[in-house]
């Protein structure tokens, strides 16, 4: 299978670039503290846009919305990728993050749901998925672990990524 290179260039919309010019989101080190707009990034097939916070649900079907998908991250690849420009945007001031992926309440067999298809490629952090208190059933991008994989509860308001369809 021919691996998928991603050669990303972010672009940063003039919205963003005007955000951190005049404080909004950033902390006294000049990192972004909170989600306060949409963040745009480019890569050379893919447009991805980092949303405002809402529960799982809500980032599927506002990625939906916009006729996009909430981001699959199918390959180690592509999730490098897209880490690499989420840590360029935040720094080290990681927000947990939504991603395309569910058991949808069922033996814990995690699917991307867009696609309707089995996880191949996984980057779990170490410990996950555990299904904490037996709630957690949607994929974040975990702040503790740099952005490895975490089941958490669907009804948490995080951040989510959307991607652009094929």
């Amino acid at each position: 299978m021919t691996k998928l290179k991603l050669n990303l260039q972010i672009i940063l919309i003039i919205e963003l670039i005007v955000l951190l010019c005049l404080g909004h989101g950033v902390n006294a080190n000049g990192q972004a503290t909170n989600i306060s707009a949409d963040y745009h990034i480019e890569t050379e097939s893919k447009v991805l846009q980092l949303r405002k916070k809402g529960n799982w649900f809500k980032a599927f079907n506002g990625c939906t919305a916009k006729r996009m998908n909430l981001v699959s991250l199918d390959t180690k690849e592509k999730t490098e990728a897209l880490t690499t420009e989420l840590k360029k945007v935040f720094g080290n001031d990681h927000p947990n993050i939504w991603i395309g992926g569910n058991d949808n309440k069922k033996n814990r067999e995690f699917i991307w749901m867009t696609a309707n298809k089995a996880f191949g490629y996984t980057n779990w952090a170490p410990g996950q998925p555990d299904n904490k208190h037996g709630v957690e059933h949607c994929v974040m991008l975990w702040e503790n672990h740099n952005y490895r994989w975490n089941d958490g509860n669907c009804l948490a308001k995080l951040a989510y990524v959307c991607e652009k369809r094929n």
